[in-house]
C-alpha cells in the first residue's frame, strides 16, 4: 500500500520554517495583492514565491 499524503498545508521548503511579520506601504501591498490574484494565489505565497526567486538559494551569489 501506498503511504498516505500529509494533511493540510505542503511543506514551505527544507527543514524548519520560521514565521515573519512584515509592514509595507499600502501601495506595495495592493500591487502584491493583484499579482497573486492574477497568478490565483494567496499573498502570502506570493511573498513567498518572490522571496524565493530573489533571495533564494537557486540565484545566491557569492557574497563579497
Amino acid at each position: 500500500m501506498a503511504p498516505l499524503k500529509k494533511r493540510g498545508r505542503p511543506s514551505l521548503g527544507h527543514g524548519p520554517s520560521t514565521e515573519v511579520h512584515l509592514r509595507v506601504p499600502e501601495s506595495l501591498y495592493d500591487r502584491t495583492y493583484a499579482a497573486a490574484i492574477k497568478g490565483r494565489m494567496s499573498v502570502p505565497e506570493r511573498i513567498r514565491r518572490a522571496l524565493k526567486r530573489d533571495l533564494g538559494t537557486e540565484n545566491r551569489q557569492p557574497e563579497t
